[in-house]
């Protein structure tokens, strides 16, 4: 019988074998397997390696304009280029040992445009406008040299490009580079900084995903423009993919109809937001960013001097901006027959109580007379409003519809006079039901924007309520036009005071301000009537005194 060390031996033996014979079938195995050889370098020509004798080390050019660009060349990468094989003079042909360098140039440029002439002996033309897109942008006047996109000495096929890398990547090895496209005789960039998109809210998007007609394999020539607008308002059709809810809202703007009726100068999404430098939301809420400001500077720069504008934001506070009154992208017609008065009650909504303080009667007031009426300073002129309204819908009326009666009765020239405006309500209450409102507002809608602070609003009542007073002196109703802006014609004061102003606009009635002859003829004749009534009374009692004399019996007559 075999002793334990026996078996122990006998153990170590087996497993030693094992082993052994485990490696033995692994060597043959990794003999037997395919072996990647590292690729030896590509092999330059003679005419390349006499050239980087010196070119391989840093050195500089300098052009006539003082300018200077390296002449430095990686000798890996140019080995490794689809010209690796070609020896340097197969492109710089004029270039000679014994004659080097053999020509002055007063830019790069000039030497650039020089040097790739030598890219036609062996691109034919066939060969270079075969695809559309390379044909136009080689056969423009201002076309950029071929080394531009396609770089000098690391040029490499476009099929890897379009293997490595992204979409993004693959569209900036020309658009990172000056690209222009001409439409209606101007010139508009194609230029794009990676920069751009980096920082932007899109920075996580590719090119393709908004360009969706355009892919690596796909670029189709670029659709006709009429105009530079055209061409963005196009592109901003791709933003509802994304952003519908906002697009609903947009073409209920008054932007939106302009555009609908041919304005190209109506903002689309990309005046507002940026083509590829989209920045946050939250810029377009500060004064740095709004972009209202690129078309109405002038009643922003009446903001920026308003105490909403001079109002710092803090944590607890923020000042409005545009799109707090006038909304984001559901804007509609600025009006200055229009009070603001909804707007403010957002900011303000204990309003009745704050103005019960000085005011009489607020809600009167309110109803009637604009905020910026009281809170602009008096150097701005206001007027009076008399909105001709669909009972209906509550709209303004067309302005068309108030032109066409206007003319019918020969009521075009000049301003609209007492009976000539009754006459119009009553011809426009034959079509369809009018309603009239009247409104104390500012004649100008960029003077509304001049909002002053509190303690300077106008206070003294005699502003409005006096005969002098520069409010009543110009008058206009407002109509709206077809695409919802507002339309006034000038009517005269003297309605305000005549009887059929007094019946058409009923519950308008300034004390001390309007005055209508008829009440002014009714009132003296009760202060006459009140003064005569005991001058009469006395006369007529002193006449008759003899006849009341006459009737009274003697005292004592008649007595027993």
């Amino acid at each position: 019988m075999p002793t334990s060390s026996g078996l122990s031996v006998a153990r170590k033996g087996l497993t030693g074998h094992l082993s052994s014979s485990l490696f033995t079938i692994l060597f043959i195995v990794f003999l037997s397997l395919p072996h990647v050889v590292p690729a030896a370098p590509p092999a330059l020509s003679d005419d390349a390696q006499t050239c980087l004798t010196c070119h391989a080390s840093p050195g500089t050019k300098t052009f006539g304009d003082k300018t200077t660009v390296s002449v430095q060349v990686d000798g890996r990468q140019f080995a490794a280029s689809v010209h690796g094989s070609l020896g340097c003079t197969s492109c710089h042909m004029d270039v000679k040992l014994d004659n080097h360098p053999s020509a002055q140039y007063a830019t790069k440029r000039q030497l650039v445009l020089h040097v790739v002439k030598a890219c036609r002996t062996c691109h034919s033309d066939r060969q270079l406008t075969a695809n559309p897109v390379h044909q136009r942008a080689i056969s423009r006047p201002d076309a950029q040299p071929c080394s531009t996109c396609h770089g000098s000495h690391a040029i490499v096929k476009t099929l890897a490009r379009k293997d490595k890398g992204t979409d993004t990547q693959y569209c900036l090895t020309c658009h990172s580079k000056p690209l222009t496209r001409t439409i209606d005789g101007k010139q508009i960039s194609l230029t794009i900084d990676e920069a751009w998109i980096k920082g932007s809210v899109h920075g996580g998007h590719e090119c393709t995903d908004c360009h969706t007609a355009y892919s690596k394999g796909s670029h189709p020539p670029p659709k006709a423009s009429a105009s530079g607008r055209e061409l963005a308002h196009a592109a901003s059709l791709t933003c509802e993919r994304c952003h519908l809810d906002k697009a609903v809202k947009y073409k209920d703007s008054i932007h939106a109809t302009l555009l609908a009726t041919g304005d190209q100068r109506a903002p689309g999404c990309s005046d507002c937001h940026g083509a590829h430098r989209v920045g946050p939301g939250a810029l377009a809420d500060t004064q740095e960013g709004v972009p209202c400001k690129k078309c109405h500077l002038d009643i922003y720069e009446a903001y920026r001097t308003s105490i909403h504008g001079m109002t710092k934001p803090t944590a607890t506070a923020h000042p409005p901006l545009c799109a707090a009154c006038h909304n984001a992208h559901d804007v509609k017609p600025a009006m200055a027959s229009r009070s603001p008065r909804d707007m403010c009650l957002t900011c303000h909504p204990s309003y009745e109580a704050d103005h019960r303080q000085r005011l009489p009667n607020p809600q009167a007031h309110l109803e009637m007379v604009a905020c910026t009426a009281c809170h602009v300073p008096l150097a701005y002129k206001r007027s009076i409003y008399l909105r001709f309204t669909d009972a209906a819908t509550g709209k303004l009326v067309h302005d068309t519809e108030v032109r066409t009666l206007l003319k019918a009765r020969g009521a075009t020239n000049g301003p609209i006079g007492p009976q000539a405006l009754w006459q119009l309500f009553q011809d426009m209450n034959e079509v369809q039901k009018v309603n009239v409102a009247v409104a104390v507002s500012m004649d100008d809608r960029l003077n509304a924007h001049y909002l002053a602070p509190k303690d300077i609003a106008v206070e003294q009542c005699e502003a409005c309520h006096s005969a002098d007073s520069s409010f009543f002196k110009s008058v206009a109703v407002a109509t709206a036009d077809p695409n919802g802006q507002e339309k006034l014609y000038e009517v005269d004061p003297k309605v305000l005071g005549s009887v059929y102003g007094a019946i058409l606009l009923k519950r308008f009635y300034v004390m001390s301000g309007t005055r209508l002859t008829a009440m002014d003829y009714a009132g003296v004749m009760i202060i006459l009537g009140g003064m005569a009534f005991p001058v009469l009374h006395g006369t007529a009692r002193f006449m008759t005194r003899h006849l009341r004399q006459g009737t009274k019996k003697p005292e004592g007559r008649g007595k027993v």
